[in-house]
């Protein structure tokens, strides 16, 4: 009896080291922790979810679902552990499955903002946007703004002496939750060319999480879609005060000046992505722009560096047959919108490119 009473309290001991190596982010320590815990204690299921969740974590996926698997077949109405086998399956991409598992935990406890999140996410990813939304918005009612927003809170008991800590920690992880969901409703708006109310939810986000530069980044998405692109290089600036080196807003802020015609800060937005990491679509982006100053040749230069990167996108290829016709290279840019017709054989732009220059030819 006493030697079972020493391993069980080993085994919590271990618990308590492995979370604290998880607050750390030292997930490979803390499975190792849990794993010796359930050793020492198999009668412990909770390990099995604790193993999951760091197993996901570590990218471990097919283990970390076989942990959750285990466990929900000894309790199958732990609804948060349900919540846990959809985040895994959706970082499988097995959505409908995860799906399944939103619901399970849905008909368990209707009443938790997480799973109605997660839900709207893995809705999101099946591009089912208009049920997306719906869950999104279950998952704000939910929600106690009067405890979530945490604008001025210092997490100390002297500044708040009525409030303790735990209640503190709730309230900001519930914080971080809403800006989540006005986050991820934003952008389900936005798919749904619902520009003016995804500015909206940006903005919800932003009150709660100001300095956050990928919100900036798709509020600035958005103005642009609206045509304020006076706004719209607001926000890509802001974003970029937050974080310099991100190539993606670079290129979404030459994209502006590019719809705006002004190219040469167009380039230089395009060649600063390109020096931070160089991709496809910025090759591309550049691409278009120096034809737009008629530099044909470095346009027709751009569009191969993109095709190295990704040679299965059609717009890149009717860019370059663009480029070429221009330099008087009929045969050569022919050859160009046929790949890019052989990808997408349905763009009326390309048919019609393709039509003109064999007049062209045949002329």
């Amino acid at each position: 009896m006493f030697k079972n009473l020493f391993k069980k309290n080993k085994s919590r001991d271990l618990i308590k080291k492995g979370v604290l190596f998880g607050d750390k982010r030292r997930y490979k320590e803390a499975l190792e922790c849990y794993e010796k815990a359930l050793e020492l204690d198999p009668t412990n299921i909770r390990l099995l979810i604790y193993k999951a969740v760091t197993l996901n974590v570590l990218s471990k996926y097919d283990d970390a679902l076989k942990c959750c698997d285990e466990y929900l077949k000894r309790d199958p109405n732990d609804y948060k552990s349900w919540g846990t086998k959809s985040l895994i399956l959706s970082n499988l991409e097995r959505y409908e499955e995860a799906l399944i598992c939103c619901d399970n935990a849905l008909e368990l406890e209707i009443n938790d903002e997480d799973i109605w999140r997660r839900k709207g996410s893995v809705l999101y990813e099946l591009k089912r946007f208009d049920a997306a939304l719906q869950c999104f918005d279950e998952a704000l009612k939910i929600y106690d703004f009067g405890t979530c927003k945490t604008k001025g809170f210092a997490v100390q008991e002297t500044s708040f002496p009525s409030t303790s800590k735990s209640d503190i920690s709730k309230a900001l992880k519930l914080n971080h939750e809403s800006f989540s969901t006005w986050r991820d409703r934003g952008d389900v708006l936005f798919r749904l060319e619902r520009f003016e109310e995804a500015l909206n939810s940006f903005n919800k986000a932003l009150e709660l999480e100001p300095d956050d530069p990928f919100i900036w980044n798709l509020k600035g998405f958005a103005f642009k879609k609206l045509g304020k692109f006076d706004n719209s290089l607001e926000c890509f600036d802001k974003a970029l005060a937050l974080d310099p080196n991100d190539y993606s807003t670079w290129t979404s802020k030459g994209r502006v000046f590019a719809e705006m015609k002004r190219f040469d800060e167009a380039l230089d937005c395009y060649n600063k992505a390109l020096e931070l990491d160089p991709h496809d679509y910025t090759w591309a982006s550049k691409g278009f722009v120096l034809a737009d100053l008629k530099r044909f040749k470095e346009s027709v230069d751009c569009f191969d560096e993109a095709l190295k990167l990704d040679s299965h996108d059609a717009y890149i290829w009717y860019g370059k047959g663009l480029s070429l016709e221009k330099l008087g290279k009929l045969q050569k840019a022919l050859k160009c919108y046929d790949g890019a017709l052989e990808l997408d054989p349905g763009d009326e732009d390309v048919k019609k490119a393709k039509e003109e220059i064999l007049s062209k030819i045949n002329n």
